[in-house]
C-alpha cells in the first residue's frame, strides 16, 4: 500500500453507551493495562451528616470480577462534578454531596481548588488523578435514589468496583484478543454522554458539559459543522443508521441544526437515516457508505449496554448482554461481506470500530491525560470548565482485515476518527482538538490482508433465565432516556413542558412516533 490510509475505503462505527475500559476489557489479559495482578482498591465512603456508612469498617473497596450482567445497578453518577469525585475523590463544596440535578451543584464542582473559584485549569489540579473517589461518588449517587431502606449497604456500593470476567463478555474479550485494543482511547470530555458524543462529529460540544437542558442542543446557535458536512461537502457517503423503534436517532438531537435538513425530506432521510435492518442488507450487497455510524437502541429493550435505573422488585433485561449480541451482529455483517467491483464494500476494504460514548460512572485506574487542547471555538464554557482535559478511558477496538491481534498502547482520543478520516479523505479540520489529536494509522500491520471467512466466529451469552421477552414499555426513563424523549419533544417549542421521571419507557415511545408524523414527511 502506498499509504496506510489505503487500507480502507469504508468505515463503521458502533458506539455503545457508559462503560470504562477496565468495566468491560479490564481481565482480558495482562497483555493489556488492565486489573488483573494490580490489587486496585478506593477508600470505603465517608458521610458528613452523621449518618452511619454501613461496611466502612471493613477497610477498601477492592477491584473484583464481576460476573452479575445487569451492574452497576442502579447507574452511576456521570454528570462534571461526578465525574470530578470519581477522578479526585473530592466533593466539594460539601453540599454537592447532596444534589442530584446538574444545575443545583456549585462550583468549584468537586474539584480539589482553595475556595471556590468557578474556574479551575487542568494545572491547578493534581496530575496524575488518583481515580480513588468511585466508592464515595457511587455511594452518594446511590444514597440520593431514595431506593434503600435504610443508606446503601456496603454490598450495594461495592459494585462499582466489579469489572466483568471475559467469559461473560465473550464478543468483546474476543475481538480484544483477536484484532486491536486500544488501552490509552480517552473519551473527549469528563462528563456525559451528549458531549462527548459531539465532541465525536464535531470536534467540540459547543462549549456544554452536561446534557441538561436537553432542548439546548436544538438552539440555532448550535451549530459547528460535522464530519457528516465534510463528507457531504466532498461527495462522499455517509449514513447513520438506528433501531426504528427509537424514532429519531441521538446523533440527530445532538447536531440538530446541521443534520435536520438531511432528515426532515423524505429522499434526503433515505440517503442518510437509515434503520439496522438496512445495514445488514446494505453490508450484504457492497453498499455500507464511506462512512456508517451505528446507535445501538436506546428505548425499547435497550441493547446500548448503558447501566439500568434500579426498579425495586423488578428484574430486568441485561443491556451488556444485549450489547453484546449486537456488537456481534455488526462484526458478522462486515465479517460476511464479500461483494466484488468498484466502489463496493467488503470485509477486506471496511474498518470497523467498536467504542463507547464515556465511562458512565464504572471504574477505572488509568487517570486521563493532564492537559488536552481546548477546541478553541469560542463557545462559552459551562460550569466553568475549559475542556483542558480528557476524559477516563473507554474500550475501543478496530477490526479489519489488515489487523493481527496487538495493543495499541499509545495515546488516543475520541477525535482521533476525525484526524485519521480527515487524513483519508483530505478535508479540514474542524476544531483545534481534532488538528491536534494523534491520528491511529500504526493500526494496520499486515501485509496481507485476512478474508473474512477466516474471522473468528463469537457467541454471545445467553440473557438471565427468563428474562429473555421480557418487555421494558412499562419501566420509567432512565436518565438518557429522558433527554432524549425531552429534545425531541423540543423540537419547534424549546420551551416545551419538561417530563419527569414518572414518564415510562412505552409512553415516551408513544410521544416520538406522534412527534415524528407530525414533523417530517413520508414517514
Amino acid at each position: 500500500m502506498a499509504s496506510k490510509t489505503d487500507y480502507f475505503d469504508h468505515v463503521v462505527v458502533l458506539m455503545l453507551e457508559n462503560r470504562s475500559f477496565d468495566n468491560i476489557l479490564g481481565y482480558i489479559s495482562t497483555d493489556v493495562d488492565g486489573v488483573i495482578g494490580k490489587n486496585l482498591s478506593n477508600p470505603a465512603p465517608v458521610r458528613t451528616d452523621g449518618k452511619i456508612v454501613h461496611g466502612a469498617s471493613e477497610g477498601p473497596v477492592f477491584v473484583s470480577p464481576g460476573t452479575v450482567m445487569d451492574e452497576p445497578n442502579p447507574d452511576p453518577g456521570e454528570y462534571f462534578p461526578h465525574v470530578n469525585t470519581q477522578l479526585y475523590n473530592c466533593v466539594s463544596p460539601s453540599s454537592n454531596a447532596f444534589e442530584h440535578k446538574a444545575a443545583d451543584f456549585k462550583p468549584p464542582y468537586n474539584q480539589p481548588a482553595a475556595g471556590q473559584p468557578a474556574t479551575v485549569a487542568c494545572a491547578q489540579l493534581p496530575y496524575p488523578a488518583p481515580m480513588s473517589g468511585f466508592v464515595q461518588d457511587y455511594y452518594n449517587n446511590c444514597d440520593k435514589t431514595g431506593l434503600f431502606e435504610d443508606t446503601p449497604q456496603r454490598k450495594e456500593y461495592e459494585v462499582i468496583m466489579k469489572c466483568f470476567s471475559p467469559e461473560v463478555v465473550p464478543v468483546m474479550s474476543g475481538l480484544a484478543k483477536h484484532f486491536a485494543v486500544f488501552d490509552k482511547w480517552h473519551c473527549a470530555v469528563p462528563s456525559q454522554t451528549f458531549c462527548n458524543r459531539s465532541f465525536f462529529h464535531a470536534a467540540t460540544s459547543n462549549g456544554q458539559v452536561v446534557n441538561t437542558p436537553y432542548t439546548k442542543w436544538l438552539r440555532t446557535d448550535f451549530n459547528a459543522p460535522t464530519i457528516f458536512n465534510r463528507l457531504e461537502d466532498l461527495g462522499l457517503s455517509w449514513v447513520i443508521y438506528y433501531d426504528k423503534t427509537d424514532y429519531f436517532p441521538l446523533t440527530l438531537l445532538i447536531h440538530f441544526q446541521q443534520l435536520w435538513p438531511f432528515f426532515k425530506h423524505k429522499e434526503n432521510r433515505k440517503l442518510h437515516f437509515k434503520h439496522m435492518e438496512d445495514f445488514d442488507a446494505d453490508a450484504a450487497s457492497g453498499d455500507l457508505p464511506a462512512y456508517a455510524f451505528i446507535e445501538p437502541r436506546l428505548f425499547f429493550n435497550h441493547n446500548d449496554q448503558h447501566p439500568p435505573i434500579k426498579i425495586l422488585g423488578i428484574p430486568q433485561r441485561s443491556t451488556v448482554t444485549a450489547g453484546e449480541e449486537l456488537v456481534n451482529r455488526v462484526y458478522n455483517a462486515v465479517r460476511k461481506s464479500n461483494s466484488q467491483g468498484a466502489g463496493k464494500s467488503n470485509s477486506l476494504n471496511t474498518l470497523l470500530t467498536i467504542t463507547y460514548d464515556e465511562h458512565g460512572g464504572c471504574y477505572d485506574h488509568v487517570p486521563p491525560p493532564q492537559c488536552a487542547v481546548p477546541p478553541g471555538d469560542g463557545a462559552a464554557a459551562e460550569m466553568g470548565f475549559g475542556f483542558d482535559r480528557l476524559g477516563i478511558r473507554v474500550p475501543t477496538i478496530m477490526i479489519s482485515a489488515w489487523i493481527d491481534a496487538q495493543v495499541i498502547r499509545s495515546q488516543k482520543q475520541h477525535t482521533s476518527m476525525l484526524k485519521t478520516l480527515g487524513a483519508k479523505w483530505s478535508f479540514e479540520a474542524l476544531t483545534k482538538r481534532d488538528a491536534s489529536a494523534p491520528d491511529f494509522l500504526e493500526v494496520f500491520n499486515r501485509e496481507s490482508p485476512l478474508p473474512g471467512s477466516a474471522w473468528k466466529v463469537f457467541t454471545p451469552i445467553n440473557q438471565p433465565e427468563g428474562l429473555e421477552n421480557t418487555d421494558n414499555r412499562s419501566h420509567p426513563l432512565n436518565d438518557l432516556q429522558r433527554a432524549i424523549v425531552n429534545a425531541v419533544n423540543g423540537i419547534g417549542n424549546e420551551t416545551a413542558v419538561l417530563f419527569d421521571a414518572d414518564m415510562t419507557v412505552g409512553e415516551a415511545l408513544d410521544l416520538m412516533e406522534k412527534k415524528l408524523n407530525g414533523l417530517v414527511e413520508g414517514v
